[in-house]
C-alpha cells in the first residue's frame, strides 16, 4: 500500500517510458496492465500540461483535496559544500543502489567472495526484506524532496513497483510477501532446497506472469493479517511519506491509481470516490483497530502498560493494549511501533480533532517512547523529534546533540560485518532489575520460556560505535554489554538504518547539507 502511495508522488515521465509517443516498453509502468496504459493502443499525453498519463477523468491541475500541515515547506537551502554526514549518506545512497536491490530491487544484505567486494558470493537477509525496502523507500523520497535529485526520484519509482511485485506475485488479496526475486543461484538454492518441509516460507513459481520467480512468506490464511499487519509497516510508512514528498498537490493520477490499489488490496484502503483517487482518511477507529491488531499478534514480554488519563471515549483499548518491548528485549518491536507512529502523529495532525490528537501524543509519548527515548538511537529520536511535542532547546539541546553524534559514529559505507569485544566493565552501571531477571530465570528456567531470555545490561545505551553489527541498528538492543559479532569485511548490510535516519533528520530540518 505504501509502494502505490509513492508512485503518486514521484511519477511522471510517459508512465516511465521516457518518450513523447507512444508507449514504447512493458517494463517499467504501474497501472493495471502490461505496460500501464488502460488504452494501449492510444499515447494519451501529447495535449496535456504535464507528463503523467491520462487515463482517469481528473484535470491535470487537479489539486488534492487532503491538508497540507502535515508536509514539511519546501524551503530547504542545498547550496554549499556537503559535510560529513552529507557525504556518509551519498555514499550510502550510492552503495545500496549498486549492491543491494538486486533483481526487482528489493533490499537484501550482500556476501562478496573476499574482501576486496569485487564479485557477488550470494544474497542474503530477505527475509525482512518488505520492510527495510519501505524504510529505503522513505529515505528516497524525502531525499527527493529536499534536493530534487533526479537519481532519488527514479529510485522511489522502481522501488514503488517493487513493492508492488511484493504484493501481487503471490496472487493472495492482502497478502504481503516478504521477498520477491528471480530463481538465480545467487540468491535462490534451488527447488529442493524451497520444497524441504523446513522451507515453509518458500514458495517458486513455473507458470504464468512470475514464472522463474519465487516469493517468501507464510501461505496459510492466519497468517495474511500477521504479514500486512506487521511486516508491511515499512513498506506503508514508505508510501504514506513518499506521496506527501514527492507530489504533495497530487497531480500524477497514475501513482495515485498504483497507491489506491496497493491500499485496498492489502485491505487498509477506503473505496474510491470515483475520480481514480483512495481517499484514506485515517480516524481514531481506524487506527486504533490497526493498533490493537499490530500488536495483539506479537508475544507479550513487557510490563503493565500506563491507562492515560481523559482518553477521549471512543477509544477504550489502546492504552491498555499498547505493547512494547522492554529495554530487555532486542528492540525489534520498538523499531516497528515508530515506523507506526510517525505516519499516525503525521496524519493525525490534519485528520484528529485536538483532543484525539492530544490522546495519541501523549500515549506515544508515556509507552511507545518512554525507555527509548536518547537511547542513542537515531531513527527513534528522529521520529521524536519530527512528530511528538518536540521543541528545538537551546545550544545544548540533547535531542539534536544526540542525533548529531548517532550519526556521527555510524560506520561509513559499506557496512560490513564487525566484531565487537564485551564492553569495558568500568565504562557502564549494570541495570539492577536486568541483574534480577537474569538470576531469577537462571533459578527458574520455566520463566524464560514465558518471559523470553534476560541478559545484564547496562543501564545507559551505548554510543553507536559500541553496538553491535547487525542488519537495521535501530532494531537491536543498545544496551547489551556482552561480545558479539564477528569480523567479516565480505558480508555487507545494506545502511537503510542510517539513509532512513538521515534523510528523516534532513526533511525535518534538523540538519543541514553543510553537516
Amino acid at each position: 500500500m505504501l509502494l502505490v502511495s509513492f508512485v503518486s508522488a514521484c511519477g511522471g515521465g510517459d508512465d516511465d517510458d521516457h518518450t513523447a509517443g507512444a508507449d514504447d516498453d512493458d517494463t517499467e509502468d504501474d497501472d493495471t496492465d502490461a505496460d500501464g496504459d488502460l488504452n494501449d493502443d492510444l499515447d494519451d499525453d501529447s495535449a496535456d500540461d504535464d507528463t503523467g498519463d491520462d487515463d482517469t477523468a481528473i484535470a491535470d491541475d487537479w489539486v488534492a483535496p487532503w491538508p497540507q500541515s502535515a508536509v514539511e515547506p519546501r524551503d530547504y537551502d542545498e547550496t554549499g559544500v556537503p559535510g560529513p554526514l552529507r557525504l556518509k549518506a551519498q555514499d550510502y545512497d550510492l552503495w545500496h543502489l549498486e549492491n543491494h536491490q538486486p533483481f526487482y530491487g528489493g533490499t537484501v544484505g550482500v556476501r562478496f567472495t573476499d574482501a576486496s567486494r569485487a564479485a557477488v558470493e550470494s544474497y542474503f537477509d530477505w527475509n525482512d526484506s518488505s520492510e527495510w525496502t519501505g524504510l529505503y523507500l522513505v529515505s528516497q523520497a524525502m531525499r527527493y524532496y529536499v534536493t530534487g535529485d533526479a537519481q532519488a526520484k527514479e529510485n522511489a519509482i522502481r522501488i514503488v513497483n517493487t513493492l508492488s511485485g511484493y504484493l501481487h506475485v503471490n496472487g493472495k488479496t492482502g497478502f504481503l510477501s516478504r521477498y520477491w526475486g528471480q530463481q538465480d543461484p545467487l540468491i535462490y538454492p534451488g527447488d529442493a532446497w524451497c520444497d524441504a518441509p523446513e522451507q515453509d516460507r518458500c514458495h517458486h513459481i513455473e507458470t504464468g506472469p512470475y514464472a522463474g520467480d519465487f516469493w517468501w512468506g507464510r501461505n496459510e490464511p492466519r497468517h495474511v493479517q500477521r504479514l500486512v499487519l506487521r511486516d508491511v509497516d515499512g513498506v506503508r510508512s514508505g508510501g504514506r511519506r513518499a506521496h506527501a514528498r514527492c507530489d504533495p498537490r497530487g497531480r500524477h493520477r497514475n501513482s495515485r491509481y498504483t497507491a489506491r490499489r496497493l491500499l485496498v488490496d492489502s485491505g487498509r484502503g477506503r473505496p474510491a470516490d470515483g475520480r481514480g483517487a483512495a481517499r484514506h482518511r485515517p480516524d481514531a477507529r481506524d487506527v486504533d483497530t490497526h493498533r490493537l491488531s499490530h500488536h495483539g499478534i506479537r508475544p507479550v514480554q513487557n510490563r503493565t502498560p500506563k491507562v492515560v488519563e481523559g482518553r477521549p471515549p471512543h477509544d477504550t483499548s489502546l492504552a491498555e493494549h499498547q505493547h512494547d518491548e522492554p529495554v530487555y528485549g532486542i528492540n525489534f518491536g520498538n523499531c516497528l511501533t515508530h515506523e507506526l507512529w510517525y505516519n499516525l502523529l503525521r496524519l493525525g495532525r490534519a485528520y484528529f480533532s485536538d483532543d484525539d490528537f492530544a490522546f495519541y501524543l501523549s500515549v506515544f509519548n508515556t509507552q511507545a517512547h518512554s525507555f527509548t527515548r536518547l537511547s542513542h538511537n537515531a531513527f527513534f529520536n528522529g521520529v521524536y523529534m519530527g512528530q511528538s511535542d518536540y521543541a528545538p532547546g537551546k545550544a545544548a539541546d540533547p535531542y539534536q546533540t544526540q542525533l548529531e553524534e548517532d550519526l556521527g559514529d555510524f560506520r561509513p559505507a559499506p557496512l560490513f560485518r564487525y566484531y565487537l569485544a564485551a564492553r569495558d566493565p568500568l565504562a557502564y552501571t549494570l541495570d539492577p532489575l536486568s541483574v534480577f531477571l537474569s538470576d531469577l530465570m537462571d533459578q527458574y528456567p520455566f520463566l524464560e520460556q514465558i518471559m523470553g531470555g534476560i541478559e545484564y545490561q547496562a543501564s545507559d545505551a551505548f554510543p553507536v560505535s559500541e553496538q553491535c553489527s547487525t542488519d537495521f541498528l535501530f532494531q537491536r538492543n543498545p544496551f547489551q554489554i556482552g561480545a558479539c559479532g564477528s569480523d567479516h569485511p565480505e558480508i555487507v548490510n545494506p545502511g537503510v538504518d542510517y539513509l532512513i535516519a538521515y534523510w528523516m533528520a534532513v526533511y525535518h530540518k534538523f540538519l543541514s547539507i553543510h553537516q
